[in-house]
Order: structure tokens, then C-alpha cells, then sequence
């Protein structure tokens, strides 16, 4: 009995203890506050709430401005509702600054007493103030050399800024950070820039698998361990930055142990979460990821299955639109063949552009494939880019839009340590240069930093030395806030802007935003001395002379080889010569006979190409044209008479020149728009006694212009219709009058030369007023007009000890001009093309035999990369790199 009531006593203890516990539980109740880490300024703050408080518990969520405040920014009540779902509380930041903000629960009535002690009710957001890149210039148009100023109209306060004025040429040397970066060496690492400019390098091979992590906060000259096993195994990943700072790696793994798992990381790599043990898609390495402008991720290609005969090389696409955590098949077979270790990038415009990589009969690859509708569907852009097969390089967006490819391998014996640049989203691709300081190698890791430079990390190089040097490129134009820049070269530019600071950063891009242009420039023909004497920029300066000619010579002035830039040529009646020099440098280029005495010649752009030229023989009122300055008559037939004064010019706009005869005798113009001898239009304009000049007077089609010397007035008629459309009085009958767009707007302005003082008077505007005036060339001198801006020019000259100076190698803007001079007595040397690209720009032959003192040279027109080798002994291969 009383071992039994003892037994009763200890089970009522055990009720009690029991029922004291139940109410303990009671009374402390959990609540969970969640707010993301980091938070761009501008995207709403979205915090959940998940608590398992009584249905219509009450509690208010407050938001705190950055500092030490207890005046809150913004507040919202919560109440718990009957399901107890996750409730979710939205802050707008818009107008908010950058900042660590504090987000906390607030109790209404006592319920804080309750809480239980794991609950969580503060949270520290940080908010993002990234800039916001904007600029503007002045002035936008003008002739080279043009001097633009720039401002930055950025928002967001930006501190560091990285401009692209749309002609650098991306061959400047790059800089050794750091021999030996304190992680080990290895290859096929994954490194990304993180918002702040920090640059985060995970995992790898160092004849090992690596998880670990490291961070340079100093573009790669210094690194500290982050994380020594991050969580996820030791692999090859492939790794992204998301719009909210975090990262998200995916798969990888062993040569042996594929994965298909994706974790995350919100703290520079220094923790890591799980998102997805298996994410849907099949275990792989060598697959490419990007981030999209939406905030989805894609994952591209891969192989796996490894297997010396189980291999699958994929081409399928997956997307996840949350971190990671689930994933849904977009392609299953994408159009390009099976690949891994390729390179994707996202441009701009939001497209994704796939390059290369090691298809699936593990043969390395050159073509370029584009999306637009975030990988759905893909676009064969070039089958072969013009660098060689590769696999295992790198691929960056510059903040010009440009995609930069650095290094890899063919898959054989040949590692690369090259440059290729594509400015056109992938269709053609320029070689920029081979002298980049670090070694050969494949399975390195690239990043393009916020201030436009580009870090180069680790890899395998020719030798199968593992590395953990660290390489770093300029490219950038300038670093000011506010720069200069002069442009040298015409044409129409794109300019961009990448600006940033501790947030982030920013970059735009402005297509056809400065529009260089050639103005026209003067000479003079002294016949007395056979001299011209070129004004290049219409300044009164001598910029050039070389004898040419003599005083029975007839002069021409025309684009003979369709660059754009007016060469001259002489005609001798005496022999129905014509001597042309292309390039100014006073050397006939070519010379052939076509035409006699009594001949009336005439110049023309006759089919939208290089000007060719024509004679008009009065005698029998025939035309014989000549397009191609072979000396061959290309078409002919009979359009006006022996008293008609012979006119040519552009009169429908289309690019093509026509003719026209005025009839002195009537006063009527003739038009013949096609050169087909029949009239298109006719009308009535002018005097016998009036000088008759035609001219681009609006920008669109020549038009034509008679001056009255005895009254020294101009009748300008715009658009061929025969009525006067302005007139003014502008020089007088000695006067000799000339037209050329002086300021290089597209428009033509007029010019007087007056014989009696030599001096010179412009009028840009058609208004007539004098723009300009000076002193240029006497009484007996002949006045010419032309684009005389010289082409950039490099010289590769041969010398007798059989050494080519300064070098085979030479780096020139569009349309400049490679020069090769022999200078060896002895013998003759020479040059071929060695591939088809290059044959085109050598005249398609085998060989050009240059004699001593003499030149060989090329007019390059494409932007691109021309291989040629020296044809004497030793023979040496030379590349000339052409860019914009």
C-alpha cells in the first residue's frame, strides 16, 4: 500500500509538471520578420512575416531612416489572420537615399512578453543608390580633327566614371596585378564582379577540386579567404551575380561526379545556401549561365554523363526566375549543335549571344548564335567567326556593347593568349592583339569592371603549368567625370558611359552620337612650276606640295579608288594621256591613254562607286565614259553639241552622277539623270555670259547655280525646277568662283579666289556674307577643290640586311593605309596574302614583287584582322590589324 501511494504522489508531480509545461508553451509564441539583404533604391522592400500568434494580434512594422533616429520613416500595422499565411509588408524606396536602413517589430498592448526566444524582429536592408549613367557633348558634328567636350549628367552620385568616345582600338598592354594571388593555382574556376566592384573567385582545379572561396576588393592585386569549404563539394561552376547583389551557383562538379544542385550566396561568398538538390536539368560541367535584364537566370549547354562512350554534349536551355530554386525547360534542343566549356553573354539590348566552345564529337568550335527571346529560339550570326576553333576562354560585355574573347584552346596542342572584339552583337570580329603580356592558356576566369577594365584570373597555359597570376586591361577612353576628346578619323561614332560607385554600377550608350566629317579642302596648280601647293583645312597653311605636271596639262580632281578621299589626276592633250596619283604623294598610280586633242573631259561618280571619268567630243557631240579607269570605254553615245557647255552632277539624290549640257545660244538645261543619252528634264535657266557651278546646296541633291559677272550675282536653283529659289551678290567679273563644303556639314557653300590680291573669300551659309577670308596663291596660279584629309598611314620598309623595320606587325584605323618600301639595293622584296580574307585587300595576287625604292601599298576599308608574309628569305608572316 505504500509503494502504491508513493507511485500515486510521483504521477501527480508528472500531471503537474506536464500541464506547467503546456502553459509555458502557451504563452511564448514565435514571430519571424524576413527582409531581403540588399534592396536597389527605387525597387520596393518587401518583408514577410510568418508568426503563429492568436488570429487578430496586432503589431506594427516600422522602417528606420539610416542612423541613430527614433523618428521612423514609414509604418504599417499587421494583423494576424485565422490561416496564420505568411503576411508580406511593402515599403516604396522611391526618393529614399542609399543607406542601411532598420526594419523592426513594434508590439501593440503586451504582447512582446510572449515571444519566444528564437524569434526574430529586427532586420537590418541595406538600399542600393547605384548610379544612373547620362551624358551630353558639345558639339556633336563637325570636320576632323573635331574636339568634343563632354559632361556627365549622371544621377545617383556616381565616383567613378568610364567613357567610350567609339574609336579606341582596345590594343593597349595589360598590367601583371599579381604573380602569385594567394589562392592556389588552378583553372576552370568561376570568377564574377559583384556590385561593388569586388571581384568573388569560387572552386576550380588545382589538382584538386576546389570549394573554396576568395575576394579582391582591389581589381585583383591583393585577395582574402572568404570561405576555406563553402557548403557546396569541390567542382568546376559556373556561377552568376543577381540584381540584388547575391550569387547563385550551378552544377559543375568532378570529371567523374557530375551535378545538377544550385545554392546561394547573399554575402560575397562567404555562406551559402541550398536552393535545389536537383534542379531539374541533368548533371553537367562546361555549361555557360547569364543573368538576364528580368532577373531570370538561363543555363546553357553543358555535357555529362561522363563516359569515354556515354558522353552527351547538351544544347538544351533552362531558366529560373527565383534564385535558382526551381527551374523550367525553355529549349530541349536549341539549334547549335551539342557544346560545353562555350561562352554566352547578354548585350543590351537584352539578347544572348553563344560563342564557340567544344561540340559533341568534342570538336572545337568558331560559330556565333543570338536569342532575342531569352533562348527560346536561336539565330545561326556566323558560321565561322574568323578566330580560330576554341574552347575553354574567356567572353566579356564591355560598357560599349563590345563582346571581348580572350585566350583557349583548339583542344590539341595550341593554347591562345589572343584578343578578338566584336562591336555588332557577334557577326564579324576583329583580332585586336596579340602582345597581351600573360601566357597562352585555357580555363582561365574574366570580368569586366565597373571603371571599363577588364581582370584576366588563373587558368592552364601551353606548358600545363596551373596559374594564379592575375592581368588587368584598359581599355577605356577616359576616367574623367567631364573629358575632351578629339576625334582624328570621319565618320559617325557611338559613345558610352559606365559610371559607379560603392552601390553599383551603370552604363548607356548613345548610337550615331558624333558625326565626323571631312570639309572640303583647296590647292593651287602653279602651271609655271608644275607645283601644288594643298590646304588641307582651308586655313591658309601649306600642308603639302610635290611638282605634278605642267602648264598644257589639263587638271582632275576625283576619288579614284572610292575611299573617300580625293586623289588628282592630269590629262595631256598632246598624247590623250591621263596620269593619276591616288593618295597625293606626287607618284603616278596608273596611267593609260583615253582621249585627244579637242576633247572636252570631265570627271563623275557614275555608278555610286569610285569617280571614273569621260570625254566629250564636240565634233561629233558623243560621250565615252570610262567607270573603271582601265581605259576601256565602258558606254557611250551622243548627247549634245559642239557650242554646249557640258555639266555633271547628282540631280536625283541616289548616289549617282547624270549629265547635262546648257545651251548658251537658248539659255536651256539639258538633264540626262541615268547616262542613257535620253533627256529626263529641261528647262530654261541662265545666260550665255553666265559661270555656271553645280552644288549640294541642301544636303540632298546637287542643284545648280549661274553667277552674272557684270553684276556679280548668284541665282541659286535647289531643286531643278528652273525658278530662282535665292540670289544674292557675292564677287565680281575677274573673280574666279569655286564651290566645297567648307565646314564639312554635307551642305556646299561657295568661294571666290580673287587673281588681282590672291586672296580668298567664303561663304559657308549661302547668304553672302563672308565666313572666312585669307591670302592663298597669286594671279597665274589655277584654284582646285577637294577632300584632301590624308589617310592615316603606317610604313613597313625591307632593308638590305634583310630586316624588316619597324615591324611586320601594324595597327591602323578604318580606311587607313599600309605602306611597304623596299630599301634594299640589292634585290627586290615583296609581299603576298596568305588566306582568302586578306587576298581581297592585296589585288588577288599571289605575290607583289616591290623593286628597290619603290612602294607597294593598301588601302584597308573593313575593320578586321589581314594576314601577309614577306616574300624574301626568311620568310616572315605580318598581320595588320584594322580598327574603328
Amino acid at each position: 500500500m505504500k509503494f502504491c501511494k508513493l507511485n500515486s504522489i510521483f504521477i501527480i508531480i508528472l500531471i503537474e509538471i506536464f500541464l506547467m509545461s503546456i502553459v509555458g508553451s502557451a504563452s511564448a509564441y514565435q514571430l519571424y520578420l524576413s527582409c531581403p539583404g540588399l534592396v536597389q533604391v527605387g525597387t520596393p522592400l518587401e518583408c514577410s512575416i510568418d508568426s503563429n500568434f492568436p488570429a487578430g494580434t496586432t503589431f506594427d512594422v516600422v522602417m528606420y531612416p539610416p542612423g541613430y533616429t527614433t523618428i521612423p520613416l514609414l509604418s504599417q500595422t499587421v494583423t494576424i489572420q485565422d490561416s496564420h499565411a505568411t503576411r508580406y509588408q511593402i515599403f516604396d524606396t522611391t526618393g529614399l537615399s542609399g543607406g542601411q536602413y532598420r526594419v523592426e517589430i513594434q508590439f501593440i498592448g503586451s504582447d512582446e512578453d510572449r515571444l519566444s526566444s528564437d524569434s526574430v524582429t529586427l532586420q537590418l536592408p541595406r538600399l542600393l543608390e547605384s548610379p544612373i549613367a547620362n551624358f551630353s557633348c558639345l558639339p556633336r558634328t563637325g570636320v576632323a580633327p573635331l574636339t568634343v567636350q563632354f559632361s556627365d549628367n549622371s544621377t545617383g552620385s556616381p565616383t567613378g566614371w568610364a567613357w567610350f568616345f567609339g574609336d579606341e582600338n582596345y590594343t593597349q598592354p595589360w598590367t601583371l596585378m599579381n604573380a602569385s594571388a594567394g589562392w592556389s593555382r588552378r583553372y576552370t574556376h568561376s570568377s564574377l564582379v559583384m556590385p561593388d566592384g569586388s571581384i568573388v573567385l569560387m572552386g576550380g582545379f588545382d589538382w584538386d577540386f576546389k570549394n573554396d572561396v576568395w575576394r579582391s576588393t582591389d581589381e585583383g592585386a591583393t585577395w582574402t579567404e572568404i570561405n576555406s569549404s563553402a557548403g557546396w563539394s569541390g567542382r568546376l561552376p559556373t556561377s552568376v551575380v543577381m540584381p540584388d547583389g547575391s550569387i547563385v551557383l550551378m552544377g559543375g562538379g568532378t570529371y567523374s561526379n557530375y551535378k545538377n544542385d544550385t545554392w546561394r550566396s547573399i554575402d560575397n561568398g562567404a555562406t551559402w545556401t541550398l536552393m535545389n538538390a536537383s534542379g531539374g536539368w541533368s548533371a553537367r560541367i562546361g555549361h555557360s549561365s547569364v543573368v538576364m535584364p528580368d532577373g531570370s537566370i538561363l543555363l546553357i549547354g553543358g555535357i555529362g554523363n561522363k563516359g569515354a562512350a556515354n558522353d552527351l554534349v547538351m544544347n538544351d536551355v533552362w531558366r529560373s526566375i527565383d534564385n535558382g530554386a526551381t527551374w523550367m525547360l525553355v529549349n530541349a534542343s536549341a539549334g547549335w549543335s551539342g557544346r560545353s566549356f562555350h561562352t554566352s553573354v547578354v548585350m543590351a539590348d537584352g539578347s544572348i549571344v553563344l560563342i564557340g566552345g567544344r561540340d559533341d564529337d568534342m570538336n572545337s568550335r568558331n560559330d556565333v548564335w543570338r536569342s532575342i527571346d531569352n533562348g527560346a529560339t536561336w539565330m545561326l550570326v556566323n558560321e565561322s567567326a574568323g578566330l580560330s576553333p576554341r574552347w575553354g576562354y574567356n567572353g566579356v560585355v564591355m560598357p560599349d556593347d563590345s563582346i571581348v574573347l580572350l585566350g583557349g584552346t583548339n583542344g590539341g596542342s595550341t593554347y591562345y593568349n589572343d584578343i578578338w572584339r566584336s562591336t555588332d552583337e557577334g557577326a564579324t570580329w576583329a583580332y585586336m592583339t596579340a602582345t597581351v603580356g600573360w601566357s597562352a592558356r585555357v580555363g582561365s576566369s574574366s570580368v569586366a569592371m565597373p571603371d571599363g577594365s577588364i581582370v584576366l584570373i588563373g587558368g592552364w597555359d601551353a606548358i600545363s603549368n596551373l596559374k594564379n597570376d592575375v592581368w588587368r586591361f584598359m581599355p577605356a577612353g577616359s576616367s574623367a567625370q567631364n573629358p575632351s576628346h578629339t576625334y582624328t578619323s570621319p565618320g559617325t561614332y557611338q559613345v558610352s558611359l559606365q559610371v559607379y560607385n560603392a552601390d553599383g554600377y551603370n552604363s548607356t550608350r548613345k548610337a550615331g552620337y558624333i558625326n565626323v566629317d571631312v570639309n572640303n579642302g583647296i590647292a593651287i596648280f602653279r602651271p609655271s612650276t608644275g607645283y601644288w601647293y594643298f590646304d588641307y583645312n582651308v586655313d591658309g597653311t601649306v600642308a603639302k606640295s610635290f611638282r605634278y605636271g605642267g602648264s598644257t596639262d589639263q587638271i582632275i580632281v576625283g576619288d579614284w579608288d572610292g575611299d573617300g578621299l580625293d586623289g588628282i589626276a592630269i590629262f595631256r592633250p598632246s598624247t590623250g594621256n591621263w596620269y593619276f596619283d591616288n593618295n597625293l604623294d606626287g607618284i603616278v598610280d596608273q596611267s593609260f591613254r583615253y582621249g585627244g586633242v579637242g576633247d572636252q573631259i570631265i570627271k563623275g561618280n557614275w555608278e555610286g562607286t569610285n569617280d571614273g571619268i569621260a570625254i566629250f567630243r564636240p565634233s561629233t557631240g558623243y560621250w565615252y565614259f570610262d567607270y573603271t579607269l582601265d581605259g576601256v570605254v565602258d558606254k557611250s553615245f551622243r548627247y549634245g553639241g559642239s557650242t554646249d557647255q557640258i555639266i555633271k552632277g547628282d540631280w536625283d539624290g541616289d548616289g549617282k552622277e547624270g549629265i547635262a549640257i546648257f545651251r548658251p545660244s537658248t539659255g536651256y538645261w539639258y538633264f540626262d539623270n541615268n547616262l542613257d543619252g535620253i533627256v529626263n528634264q529641261s528647262f530654261r535657266y541662265g545666260e550665255s555670259t553666265d559661270r555656271i557651278i553645280v552644288g549640294n546646296w541642301q544636303g540632298t541633291q546637287d542643284g545648280i547655280a549661274i553667277f552674272r559677272p557684270s553684276t556679280g550675282y548668284w541665282y541659286f536653283d535647289y531643286t531643278l525646277d528652273g525658278v530662282v529659289d535665292k540670289s544674292f551678290r557675292y564677287g565680281g567679273s575677274t573673280d574666279q568662283i569655286i564651290k566645297g563644303d567648307w565646314d564639312g556639314d554635307g551642305k556646299d557653300g561657295i568661294a571666290i579666289f580673287r587673281p588681282s590680291t590672291g586672296y580668298w573669300y567664303f561663304d559657308y551659309a549661302l547668304d553672302g556674307v563672308v565666313d572666312k577670308s585669307f591670302r592663298y596663291g597669286g594671279s597665274n596660279d589655277w584654284i582646285i577643290v577637294g577632300n584632301w584629309v590624308p589617310q592615316p598611314t603606317k610604313t613597313i620598309t625591307f632593308t638590305r640586311d634583310l630586316t624588316v623595320i619597324p615591324s611586320t606587325t601594324v595597327y591602323i584605323p578604318l580606311l587607313g593605309k599600309v605602306i611597304w618600301k623596299n630599301d634594299d639595293p640589292l634585290k627586290p622584296h615583296g609581299i603576298a596574302a596568305i588566306d582568302a580574307q586578306g587576298a581581297k585587300y592585296f589585288g588577288g595576287l599571289t605575290g607583289v614583287q616591290i623593286p628597290y625604292k619603290k612602294t607597294f601599298e593598301v588601302t584597308f576599308d573593313t575593320i578586321g584582322t589581314f594576314d601577309y608574309k614577306t616574300t624574301f628569305q626568311p620568310e616572315i608572316t605580318g598581320r595588320v590589324f584594322v580598327t574603328q
